[in-house]
């Protein structure tokens, strides 16, 4: 009895696992995570590094050819606990300011392949732009730990980082802000 309960619970997950179509939800992040500062950061006030590499699906992809835009730049890695966790958060942003806001994550694989973030892009229903960073843009900006974001004006100045997880008001009043602005 106990083998035909446990082959049917590994099936049950298997199937589910393998005829799932429905997006994953990103579980909620731990209440007593807080902001980690670290000086070497780029910051407000200074031009975002060009980023020039092609996205996950091999399409150009450019930084300064978004100037006029509103940019919200997020590193990450699919391995990354924090990561997974603003995922809730990101998507939220996103289906708020996706008309406004152009959304870019950079994935910081290590040993990763394209196919792992296109995998978690689509099981979260990511609908913006990834980036699998093999050109070290992380050291471009100065990322040191995971996640980080920036937001940079229409002017490719950056206006907002934050290393950790999203303050989702916070970022939000300062999209708000360059978007009325």
């Amino acid at each position: 009895m106990v083998v035909i309960g446990v082959f049917i619970i590994g099936y049950s997950f298997f199937y589910l696992d393998i005829n799932s179509h429905v997006c994953s939800e990103a579980p909620a992040a731990p209440l007593d995570l807080e902001e980690i500062s670290i000086s070497s950061l780029l910051v407000n006030g200074e031009n975002a590094p060009e980023i020039s590499i092609p996205d996950v699906y091999g399409n150009n992809f450019s930084l300064s050819a978004l100037r006029g835009e509103v940019v919200l730049l997020n590193f990450m890695g699919t391995w990354c606990a924090s990561c997974v966790w603003e995922m809730g958060d990101l998507i939220e942003l996103h289906n708020i300011y996706a008309e406004d806001v152009v959304f870019l994550s950079v994935a910081i694989e290590g040993n990763g392949t394209v196919n792992d973030v296109i995998d978690f892009k689509s099981k979260y229903c990511a609908e913006w732009i990834f980036i699998l960073d093999e050109d070290d843009i992380f050291s471009s900006f100065k990322v040191e730990l995971l996640p980080t974001t920036f937001v940079i004006d229409r002017f490719g100045v950056i206006t907002y980082s934050r290393v950790g997880p999203l303050d989702t008001n916070l970022l939000s009043n300062i999209l708000d802000e360059l978007m009325n602005g």
